[in-house]
């Protein structure tokens, strides 16, 4: 099971270009095929593909029903519980949920392999391709941990810091932490996310991470295991749910700024208007 999320901006069709365009990818033709997000040349249509063997052989495709436009930023998530087959495919525009469209229904599982997950692009036996050329931004794997831990994988240091990073100033401090401070079990929840971020940022930074997991373990935390997802806590219609709620927070947020609302005075009304 997992999660892309992003936001993309078309300058160009795909069918215009005459290729792919590729946003995420774990695929390297033909044997080394694991999951595969992009936008097909043929329809502009947005394609979510996962192979159960590593080979084109046995997959599992949906696409959009709707085909993509040029000209402005769209948000994009995917999520997958391959165990679905299709039924598990799910598409999100902007928050809300997208028609989706079958092609095949053969793997119920993704391959786990050694090809490059990459961003912008696909592999063809190591060689880059299908260019996007198209602008992206704020492109997630969730969730964190498994993101996290397939970047390393890959050696890409860089972006596995900044998935981490953007959970905690984020996600955890300008999000969660202001909106629970009054629950009662605030308190356990901290201390396990404090934790498993600990175990994450061993390797970039050990001895904070360190000075902080021992608040919680006589055990060091360069000899603890690295922490898995607990499938059973996942739930990723509230997690699209909740960060389309964010946004409209912040947004709401930066025009008290601009109106030179103080904090703490309460407005008398409040519009959001949301395009369907």
């Amino acid at each position: 099971t997992f999660t892309i999320e992003f936001w993309l901006k078309l300058d160009t069709l795909a069918s215009t270009l005459g290729h792919h365009q590729a946003i995420v990818s774990k695929w390297d033709t033909t044997t080394k095929d694991s999951f595969f997000a992009y936008i097909n040349s043929a329809n502009d249509k947005l394609y979510l593909i996962f192979s159960s063997d590593g080979t084109i052989g046995s997959y599992t495709q949906c696409f959009t029903t709707n085909a993509l436009t040029t000209g402005t930023w769209t948000h994009w998530a995917i999520t997958v519980n391959a165990s679905l087959g299709t039924a598990g495919i799910l598409f999100y525009k902007n928050g809300a949920s997208e028609a989706v469209t079958t092609d095949s229904n053969a793997a119920t599982s993704v391959h786990d392999n050694t090809s490059a997950f990459t961003i912008g692009a696909s592999l063809s036996g190591g060689t880059a391709t299908n260019f996007a050329e198209c602008k992206l931004d704020d492109i997630r794997l969730w969730n964190t941990v498994r993101t996290v831990t397939q970047i390393l994988n890959n050696y890409n240091i860089e972006n596995a810091f900044k998935s981490i990073n953007n959970f905690v100033v984020n996600d955890f401090s300008r999000g969660y932490i202001k909106m629970t401070r009054d629950r009662e079990d605030t308190k356990e929840i901290i201390k396990e996310i404090l934790e498993n971020i600990s175990l994450m940022l061993a390797p970039f930074a050990p001895y904070i991470s360190e000075y902080v997991y021992k608040g919680f373990s006589k055990e060091s935390v360069h000899l603890s295991e690295w922490p898995k997802a607990d499938k059973k806590k996942i739930d990723f219609e509230l997690e699209e749910n909740f960060n389309f709620a964010l946004q409209v927070i912040e947004k709401g947020l930066a025009e008290r700024d601009k109106q030179g609302t103080k904090g703490g005075q309460i407005d008398s009304q409040f519009f959001a208007v949301f395009k369907g």
